[in-house]
């Protein structure tokens, strides 16, 4: 079976000036892409489309895929807020307007992974988009449930801020590169304020949605998974599934694969449609420690 990766490049519908880079993997590049369903990975908080396992799992799905950078990450334009999760609801919503438009590919969308920041703003894009009814199916990886839980995060504390600023400095590396980006007081509440409980009411009740957790991840607690399986569980015809992995953190470094295997697995099921409402553990064996 042939193959084809592609550079995309996506002017920003809302964002004049601001494009956003992605890559498409094409199955069967020669073949007509109208009405043919495509998966849609969303990365995490100063994360890009090639970080953790996002590259390995486009190239492993059975079906088409298209992973981007959100808006000033990578190699996207745009700037970047701590809180800005509407400007990342737009960019979602400009890559699906793009990639389902009868003048471009008229695909259609059948998945979305996201991770972490990815999710939510994927939970809130389907809770509010005419779009989501097309979508069949979710995996949410490592979501925040509880937001207040922001204050906990250290480096977030008041005594954390540089000295006579009002705000605080977040250093990352992203690509391999330093990164560094001012997060202020109201950043924060804005963050701690989001309505991640919208989806009780609002989530469309035909998706399927598996929510993948790390055991040890001390970034999102666990319980956050388990608080979207209670809120999602009594939809029908739609099923919730929660996997939980012993021994990952919040990025699974101790065994990225892991990603790929579950959904990979779970999407098989769902194909076969063997899904019902289910909690797994799984329990990974010694693994070499992963690299970026």
């Amino acid at each position: 079976m042939s193959r084809k990766t592609s550079r995309i490049v996506i002017d920003h519908p809302d964002e004049p000036g601001v494009q956003l880079v992605g890559t498409l993997e094409q199955l069967e590049p020669s073949a007509s892409t109208k009405g043919r369903p495509i998966a849609l990975i969303c990365h995490g908080v100063m994360g890009h489309k090639d970080y953790l396992w996002q590259k390995k799992l486009a190239q492993a799905l059975p079906l088409d895929s298209f992973r981007f950078d959100f808006r000033s990450n990578h190699e996207s334009g745009g700037s970047w807020n701590f809180a800005g999760f509407p400007n990342e609801v737009q960019d979602l919503q400009a890559v699906v307007e793009y990639l389902t438009d009868r003048m471009t590919f008229d695909y259609q969308i059948a998945l979305i992974v996201g991770h972490s920041r990815g999710s939510l703003v994927t939970f809130r894009w389907l809770c509010t988009s005419p779009s989501a009814y097309k979508v069949d199916a979710f995996v949410n990886i490592s979501a925040r449930f509880r937001m207040m839980k922001i204050y906990d995060k250290a480096g977030f504390r008041p005594t954390d801020r540089v000295p006579g600023e009002e705000y605080y400095l977040w250093r990352a590396n992203v690509a391999r590169k330093p990164r560094e980006e001012r997060v202020y007081d109201r950043d924060i509440e804005t963050f701690a304020n989001w309505d991640s409980a919208l989806v009780r009411t609002a989530f469309p009740q035909h998706i399927d949605v598996l929510s993948i957790h790390g055991q040890t991840d001390d970034l999102v607690e666990p319980i956050d998974a388990q608080l979207y399986q209670d809120a999602l569980e009594k939809r029908k015809p739609g099923t919730t599934s929660l996997y939980l992995v012993e021994g990952a953190n919040h990025t699974f470094d101790n065994d990225r694969m892991e990603i790929v295997r579950a959904v990979l697995g779970w999407w098989k099921l769902r194909q076969s449609g063997g899904l019902t409402n289910t909690i797994w553990t799984h329990t990974p064996g010694p693994q070499p420690k992963a690299r970026l």
